[in-house]
């Protein structure tokens, strides 16, 4: 698996691909990354038009390096997080389903190795509201942080061997409160966040799922 073919999973979460292919890349990108954990890396080509191609691996590696987002967080998942982040936070909202997807199954699938306020801080920084946003990313960036939180609640990240991590918890329901106060145009669809967040504590504690 080269780079070009994992990168390009991304560009296909979201139109012109079908839903069907979307969700297909989604799982691409997770399937992807859990291989490339169980050795030490991808193998690179050896012909001289490869060059280029291990030059913008290193300078992706070194930008996302390991251990941004938790110590056991390889450069690849790292990349892959706050890819994520940025496309839910984008203004091209036809992408926004598709990355959500994505979110949801590489925060479930790794969940055990990232730190979580790490990731929240990151997240924070890429959807920060400022007074030279016009509404349009305003708008943009705080339905991106409501959607990686729900990503997050989702992907039921505050449960850890079937408890929950209240510290974790609360974070997310705070920044859930805030964007409530603040943009009432995502009041209902956060309303709509909360009652799941509210079926998924209630099933953790009938069943333990």
């Amino acid at each position: 698996m080269e780079d070009k073919d994992f990168l390009g999973y991304f560009s296909k979460l979201g139109p012109p691909t079908s839903p069907e292919e979307v969700k297909v890349s989604a799982h691409k990108i997770v399937n992807t990354l859990v291989a490339i954990s169980s050795v030490s890396g991808r193998r690179g080509s050896t012909d001289s038009a490869s060059k280029a191609l291990e030059a913008a691996e290193q300078a992706i590696k070194q930008k996302y390096s390991n251990g941004d987002l938790g110590e056991k967080v390889s450069a690849d998942l790292n990349y892959t997080l706050k890819r994520l982040v940025r496309g839910l936070a984008s203004e091209n909202h036809a992408v926004k389903q598709g990355f959500f997807l994505a979110s949801v199954l590489v925060l479930s699938r790794f969940k055990g190795i990232i730190d979580f306020e790490k990731y929240i801080k990151f997240m924070f920084g890429e959807t920060k509201v400022n007074q030279a946003m016009k509404s349009a990313e305003t708008n943009a960036v705080s339905l991106g942080r409501m959607m990686c939180l729900s990503a997050l609640i989702e992907a039921r990240v505050f449960f850890s061997a079937g408890q929950v991590n209240l510290r974790t918890l609360k974070v997310i329901v705070g920044c859930l409160v805030e964007l409530f106060q603040k943009n009432d145009f995502l009041q209902e669809s956060i309303s709509a966040v909360v009652n799941k967040l509210l079926v998924i504590l209630k099933d953790q504690k009938q069943y333990g799922t």
